[in-house]
């Protein structure tokens, strides 16, 4: 659980690394990979926001604040996520 915890935010690639050594088997991985993005996408609609996140983000902009969100999501994922706080995002 400890290495678990320690890993989160890395990304895909490094967490895989951290969690199961260089030395692991990697036939698979495309395969895993292609199953995970198409068993995540299917909740990408069913993302539900954490209570009143959207409205913090825009109290904090109205206050002048520059809102910054930083994820390693990519494309149809940060679509998702943005949809999710119904928020804009750009590159």
């Amino acid at each position: 659980m400890h290495d678990i915890h320690r890993a989160i935010g890395l990304p895909g690639e490094d967490l895989l690394v951290h969690l199961l050594g260089e030395d692991r088997d990697t036939s698979e991985e495309h395969e895993l990979g292609a199953a995970h993005a198409t068993l995540y996408g299917t909740y990408f609609d069913r993302l539900p926001p954490l209570d009143s996140a959207a409205d913090l983000l825009r109290e904090l902009d109205r206050r002048g604040w520059r809102v910054v969100l930083v994820t390693s999501a990519q494309d149809a994922e940060l679509d998702a996520l943005g949809r999710a706080l119904d928020a804009d995002h750009t590159a």
